[in-house]
C-alpha cells in the first residue's frame, strides 16, 4: 500500500496535468479516463523505444565482452534470434548465479525446461564481472554490473554516457575495451534538456530507475523480439522482478541488508553522479565538524559556568 502510494505522488509530481485533472471538481470521469488512456498510450511508445536502444546497446555490448562469439557487433546489435537461453553467451548472462552454466548438465536442465528459473531474478547479468564471487553469497556484487550500469546510463542520461562506463573486467573482454570511467561528469558528458534525468530532475540514482533498468536488460537478452501484454517471458514476470529490485533496495530484512543496499546505492551515485556525490560528502564531512565544533564550545561554556569564581 505504501508503495502504490508513493508511486502515485510519483506520478502526480511529474505529471502536473493528471495532478491538476483529479484536484479539479469540475472533471469528469470520462475526460479522466481518456488522459489516462493516452497517458498509458505515450508511456508504451516511451518504453518500445527503450527496447529498441537498449536492444543495440546489449548487442554492442556482448560483441565487446565476449569477442569470439560473434562475427561482426553489426550482426549482436540487430539479430535477436542469436540471444535467449539457447545462446552460449545469452544463456549464461540470463543463467541464475547459484547455478553453474559451464556444467553441461546444468545447462542442458535449464535449456529444455527441465529447471525452472522463472522466479530466480539473480542472474549472471547482474553482477559486478558477470559473475558471483566463488563461496560469495548471492547478494555479493548483485546490481554492480557494468551491463546495467550502462543500460541505465543509456535510458536516462545519454548515449555517451554510457559509452564511458567501463567494462568488468572479466577474461573474455576485448583488450580495446578496456579504460578508465569518466562517469557523468566526464569530458561532453553535460545532460541535454532532452535527457530523461534533465526532464524529471534526477540528480541521483533511484531504486525504482534501477528496476527499470533491469528489466529492460533482461529483456533484450531475450530473443523476444516485442513486449509481451501479459508482461511475462517463457514464464518469467517482469512485474515480479521489478518488485524485487524495488524489495531489496527499499524493504531490506536485516540492518546488514539495509546497509549493503545504502552502499549499493552510493557506489552507483559515485559511478554516474561522482560530483552530486562528492558534494554530499563534502556536506555531511563539514556538518559532522560544525556540530562536534559547536558541541565542544557548548561543553566547554557549561563547564566554565560551573566552575566556582
Amino acid at each position: 500500500a505504501n508503495r502504490k502510494y508513493a508511486s502515485f505522488n510519483a506520478l502526480l509530481k511529474h505529471v502536473p496535468p493528471l495532478r491538476d485533472m483529479l484536484f479539479d471538481p469540475n472533471h469528469t470521469p470520462d475526460k479522466l479516463a481518456k488522459y489516462l488512456r493516452e497517458l498509458q498510450k505515450r508511456a508504451d511508445k516511451a518504453r518500445n523505444e527503450n527496447i529498441h536502444d537498449v536492444c543495440e546497446l546489449v548487442g554492442s555490448m556482448a560483441a565487446t565482452l565476449f569477442p569470439t562469439q560473434y562475427i561482426s557487433i553489426k550482426r549482436a546489435k540487430h539479430i535477436r534470434m542469436d540471444r535467449g537461453i539457447k545462446s552460449p553467451v545469452f544463456g549464461y548472462l540470463l543463467c541464475p548465479s547459484n547455478m553453474d552454466w559451464n556444467d553441461s548438465v546444468t545447462q542442458q536442465a535449464i535449456q529444455q525446461g527441465e529447471t525452472d528459473i522463472s522466479d530466480m531474478f539473480f542472474i549472471n547479468a547482474l553482477y559486478e564481472n558477470l559473475r558471483r564471487g566463488t563461496g560469495s553469497l548471492l547478494k555479493t556484487g548483485l546490481f554492480k554490473s557494468c551491463m546495467l550500469v550502462k543500460v541505465w546510463c543509456y535510458i536516462f542520461t545519454c548515449p555517451a554516457t554510457a559509452h564511458r562506463i567501463p567494462y568488468d573486467d572479466i577474461d573474455t573482454l576485448h583488450p580495446d575495451a578496456k579504460r578508465p570511467c569518466l562517469g557523468l561528469d566526464g569530458p561532453q558528458s553535460k545532460l541535454s534538456d532532452r535527457a530523461v534525468a534533465s526532464i524529471i530532475g534526477l540528480t541521483s540514482v533511484t531504486p525504482r530507475t534501477i528496476a527499470y533498468a533491469v528489466v529492460m536488460l533482461h529483456f533484450n537478452l531475450t530473443a523476444y523480439d516485442s513486449w509481451p501484454n501479459d508482461k511475462c517471458v517463457g514464464g518469467l514476470s517482469y512485474t515480479a522482478m521489478w518488485n524485487w529490485v524495488v524489495d531489496w533496495f527499499e524493504a531490506p530484512e536485516t540492518d546488514a541488508d539495509a546497509e549493503l543496499a545504502k552502499e549499493v546505492l552510493t557506489w552507483w551515485n559515485e559511478r554516474v553522479f561522482p560530483k552530486q556525490s562528492a558534494a554530499v560528502r563534502a556536506a555531511v564531512t563539514s556538518g559532522k565538524a560544525k556540530f562536534q565544533a559547536a558541541e565542544a564550545a557548548a561543553q566547554a561554556a557549561a563547564i566554565a559556568g560551573s566552575t566556582p569564581a
